[in-house]
């Protein structure tokens, strides 16, 4: 899909709010006792920002280890972007995985915090790079 620079911006401010609703249900569910919901939405938060920075830099993928693998490539091993940011879209992934499809998984509420606050951080760092010129 080729989209024009409108249709991208409108794109991009679109999975930003996903991003930005993703991290308030995570916390909401949090706060509820709901950690293996919350951590999906924590990995969500992080997925759409990726999108929104693939989005901008033209890259696009079909599948959600190519997307990672490509945020990895281009904005943690370039030192765009701090390891600390790839380790937390890394954990998010296997974690929400892990609490979707295994049996008998149980989180802790304090590795799920843990996991909250860090995507606060990694939306505001992404978002500030959204928002950089092209």
């Amino acid at each position: 899909m080729t989209l024009n620079d409108s249709d991208k911006r409108q794109l991009i401010a679109f999975r930003t709010e996903q991003s930005s609703e993703a991290l308030s249900a995570a916390r909401l569910m949090l706060e509820n006792g709901f950690l293996s919901a919350a951590v999906n939405r924590i990995y969500y938060s992080t997925f759409y920002l990726i999108t929104a920075l693939a989005l901008k830099d033209g890259f696009t993928a079909s599948k959600h280890r190519q997307l990672i693998g490509w945020f990895n490539r281009t904005y943690i091993r370039t030192g765009v972007l701090g390891r600390e940011y790839g380790r937390l879209v890394k954990t998010a992934f296997e974690k929400r995985n892990k609490g979707d499809y295994s049996e008998l998984f149980r989180f802790e509420a304090t590795e799920v915090r843990e996991m909250s606050d860090s995507a606060s951080d990694f939306f505001e760092k992404i978002r500030k790079l959204l928002e950089a010129a092209p």
